[in-house]
């Protein structure tokens, strides 16, 4: 990956999570709007860096060190209390 690309995705990632902190802190919206919103940011991401990429690449960077994107849209939830 030209250097250029690299650090144009590691700006991404780094916007990105940033973004879905602010999402994840924000008190003021349903659990509804926040998965609503996680899922924009992880699908706007997702474009931006496969056309950053070109499709093949991309396909392998998803795979590997592209795992971030995925997490984007997800809410870790903790374990259920046993009786």
């Amino acid at each position: 990956m030209p250097e250029q690309v690299a650090g144009e995705v590691y700006d991404l990632k780094n916007t990105a999570q940033q973004e879905r902190n602010r999402i994840l802190a924000e008190s003021s919206i349903s659990p509804e709007q926040r998965i609503a919103a996680l899922q924009s940011v992880q699908t706007e991401n997702d474009a931006a860096v496969a056309a950053r990429l070109g499709d093949r690449a991309y396909q392998q960077y998803r795979t590997g060190s592209g795992r971030w994107i995925q997490s984007l849209g997800k809410i870790s939830t903790p374990p259920a209390a046993g009786p």
